[in-house]
C-alpha cells in the first residue's frame, strides 16, 4: 500500500487536500482497498514529471521507459496504477458522502453539544426548535430578472418554483440558550431578511449557537439570478430557470432537478454534484465527491467538470455534436458514444495521466466538454432523446 500512501502525501504536499482529509483518506484506504504490490523491473525508469510534453517528446520518453521491459509487465503495472487511482477516488467519494451527510445533520447534533457558550450555558443551556414562515406577495410583481440570495450555516438550503404568487420561505431554526425565552429572542435575529419586488435575500448570521434550514418557493416561469451558499449542509434546486447561478457548499451535496440556465457554477468541498441540467454550459468542481450530470436541451456552450477525488459521469443527448477533452491522472476514461473521431489518445507508461481528445459531428453548435479528475474515472454516456 506504499504507492497509495505516497499518492495521498503528494496530494497533501500540493495542497489538494488538507491534513485532516489526508488522515481520513488513510483510514478510508485501509477500510476499502486491498494491498497491491507492484514490482518494477530494475531496467525501467518511471517518472511522470514530464506528462505535459508534446506528443513527439512523449513518444521518445515512453520508448526509453519501456526499453528492456516486456509489454505484459508494463500493461500490468499500468492497470494496477489505474485501479489504484480509481480506488482512491472511490474511497474519497465515500468519505465525502459521509462528511456531507454528517455535517448536513449538524443542526440535529447540536442538541447534544454546546458551542461557544459561557460556563453556565455549558451545563444548563438547552436546544430549542423553532419554525418560521416568511411570505411576500410583492416578490415577482415587476417585470425583469429576479435575484435570489440564500446563505446558510449548519443547515440545508432548498429552492423550487411553485404555482403560487409571491414567495414562501419555510425556515427551521435550532437555537441553544439558557432558557426558551433567550433562545426565542436569538431565533428572531438569526436570519437577515430583505425582500422587494425583484430581490430576495435570506442570510443566516454566523452564530455558533444556532443552525437553520431554509426551504424557499418562488414564482414559476420567471428567470432568476441565484447566489446560494452554505456551510455544513446540502443544496437542493428544483424546476428553476437561472440566467446566472453561483451555487456552493463546503460540506454537503448539490442536488439539482430540471435546472435551466445560462452561466452556472457549482462547487462542493465534500459531497457530490448530481442531477439533470438544461444549460448553455457550466463549471462544476468538487474535491471529495463525484459529479453525475445528465445534459439536455439545445447543444452548445462550454462544460468544465473537475474532481480531485471522485469520478465523473456525464450523459449527453445522442444527437449532440460535441468536442471532448478528457484527462485523468489516475483513472480510466470511457467514451461510450457513437461516431467519435479521435484526435489524441495519450497515456503515460506508468499508467497515469491519460488524455483523450475527440469530437462528434451533428446539427447545431458543438458543446465543448472539458473533463478533469485526479483520482477517479471519466465516463460519457449517450442519452436517447
Amino acid at each position: 500500500m506504499e504507492e497509495e500512501r505516497l499518492m495521498i502525501l503528494k496530494m497533501l504536499e500540493e495542497g489538494k487536500i488538507t491534513s485532516e482529509e489526508a488522515a481520513a483518506l488513510f483510514e478510508a484506504m485501509e477500510e476499502h482497498t486491498e494491498r497491491v504490490v507492484v514490482t518494477i523491473p530494475p531496467q525501467a525508469h518511471v517518472t511522470t514529471d514530464d506528462v505535459d510534453r508534446d506528443s513527439e517528446n512523449r513518444e521518445q520518453w515512453d520508448r526509453g521507459a519501456r526499453e528492456g521491459v516486456s509489454g505484459d509487465t508494463w500493461d500490468e503495472f499500468s492497470q494496477r496504477m489505474e485501479d489504484f487511482g480509481e480506488r482512491v477516488g472511490q474511497a474519497a467519494e465515500e468519505l465525502g458522502e459521509r462528511l456531507s451527510d454528517k455535517f448536513s445533520r449538524l443542526g440535529e447534533e447540536m442538541e447534544q453539544r454546546s458551542f461557544g457558550f459561557s460556563l453556565g450555558n455549558w451545563f444548563f443551556g438547552s436546544n430549542y426548535q423553532f419554525d418560521d414562515t416568511i411570505t411576500s406577495e410583492s416578490f415577482g410583481t415587476q417585470e425583469g430578472i429576479l435575484e435570489v440570495e440564500l446563505r446558510g450555516l449548519n443547515g440545508n438550503l432548498s429552492i423550487s418554483s411553485w404555482d403560487g404568487s409571491g414567495l414562501r420561505a419555510e425556515i427551521h431554526k435550532s437555537v441553544r440558550g439558557g432558557s426558551e425565552g433567550e433562545a426565542k429572542e436569538r431565533a428572531k435575529q438569526l436570519i437577515l431578511t430583505k425582500i422587494d419586488p425583484l430581490h430576495c435575500s435570506l442570510v443566516a448570521r454566523d452564530q455558533n449557537w444556532a443552525s437553520s434550514s431554509i426551504n424557499l418557493k418562488v414564482p414559476k416561469d420567471r428567470q432568476y439570478k441565484l447566489l446560494i451558499k452554505t456551510t455544513n449542509g446540502n443544496i437542493h434546486i428544483n424546476d428553476i430557470e437561472a440566467l446566472a447561478g453561483d451555487i456552493a457548499t463546503t460540506n454537503g451535496k448539490i442536488l439539482i432537478a430540471n435546472l435551466k440556465g445560462e452561466t452556472l457554477r457549482f462547487h462542493s468541498t465534500n459531497g457530490r454534484i448530481s442531477g439533470n441540467l438544461r444549460a448553455n454550459g457550466c463549471d462544476a468542481a468538487t474535491v471529495n465527491g463525484r459529479i453525475e450530470l445528465d445534459l439536455n436541451g439545445v447543444p452548445g456552450g462550454i462544460y468544465r467538470l473537475k474532481t480531485t477525488n471522485g469520478r465523473i459521469t456525464l450523459g449527453i443527448p445522442d444527437s449532440w455534436p460535441c468536442m471532448i477533452d478528457a484527462k485523468s491522472n489516475w483513472g480510466s476514461i470511457d467514451l461510450d458514444l457513437d461516431n467519435l473521431t479521435y484526435h489524441e489518445r495519450n497515456s503515460a507508461p506508468s499508467g497515469g495521466h491519460k488524455r483523450i481528445r475527440a469530437s462528434r459531428p451533428g446539427q447545431g453548435q458543438s458543446s465543448e466538454l472539458e473533463l478533469r479528475t485526479s483520482n477517479g474515472s471519466i465516463k460519457l454516456l449517450s442519452l436517447k432523446q
